[in-house]
């Protein structure tokens, strides 16, 4: 159970009598929700400070809180481990970006983006190249297209020209010989009949 402080209790936090009130309280429960708010307004405090101060703590638990020497030992023994990971050392101090890192940085991307305007643009330019020829390319082919359309159908138009000749040839054949069979028919039935 976390215990949420309001400004006034924050202010007031520190002081002996919420100190004793808290801890000498009849439940346990009262006294761990006492300790934790103990524990939380201290912990605001030391998040805005560079170093923790153990000993201190451990003292004012001991002094204000009345707890045990080994009880206030170990509760600043666990703050100072687990604020100890969260507090900036020299050497993360001297990993963290400078301006002339930052300026650095800037002008690289810059340059890097300028690079890939020029070459952006020389794409385009490239692209636009291949589809003129492309267009060129394509008006041949129609033109191709168009004159072998051409050519095919004039060899249709002859095939169709030679056909109907060979069409009218042989209806005028047959024509012709139905004509002789019918005229050789008659003059034989002319003869027979006389």
């Amino acid at each position: 159970m976390v215990v949420r402080l309001s400004s006034d209790t924050e202010s007031s936090i520190l002081t002996r009598q919420f100190f004793v009130e808290m801890v000498t309280a009849t439940s346990p429960r009262s006294r761990y929700e006492g300790i934790q708010a103990i524990v939380a307004a201290f912990w605001k405090r030391i998040m805005n400070a560079v170093a923790f101060d153990t000993l201190k703590f451990a003292q004012a638990l001991r002094d204000k809180a009345n707890l045990s020497p080994t009880q206030a030992e170990g509760i600043s023994q666990a703050f100072s481990e687990a604020i100890a990971g969260q507090l900036a050392t020299r050497d993360d101090l001297a990993n963290l970006a400078t301006k002339d890192d930052l300026a650095a940085l800037r002008s690289a991307t810059k340059d890097d983006f300028a690079a890939l305007r020029s070459a952006t643009k020389d794409d385009i330019t490239a692209l636009r190249t291949d589809m003129t020829t492309l267009r060129t390319d394509l008006a041949a082919l129609r033109t191709d297209v168009n004159m072998l359309e051409a050519k095919i159908e004039a060899k249709i138009d002859a095939k169709i020209e030679a056909s109907k000749s060979e069409i009218i040839k042989w209806m005028f054949g047959t024509i012709g010989f139905q004509t002789i069979i019918v005229l050789g028919a008659v003059v034989a039935l002319a003869r027979v009949v006389h």
